[in-house]
């Protein structure tokens, strides 16, 4: 059953039946990883002129 589902798959692929592209996933986990990293980045930013500026924030521990 496995083997006939991913001989399917790899059919589908060939054939470009598929419903999920492989080049979509290529296209859409690069922009994700990209906008989780850009959210990280920010909240960094945000910290440290907090710490600078007001004294408050930082890079301390949450909990």
């Amino acid at each position: 059953m496995t083997l006939w589902l991913l001989g399917n798959n790899v059919y589908q692929e060939l054939y470009g039946t598929h419903l999920h592209p492989l080049s979509s996933y290529l296209t859409v986990w690069p922009l994700l990883f990209g906008m989780a990293l850009a959210a990280g980045l920010l909240e960094v930013l945000i910290r440290y002129t907090t710490q600078r500026g007001f004294g408050r924030g930082g890079f301390r521990p949450l909990v």
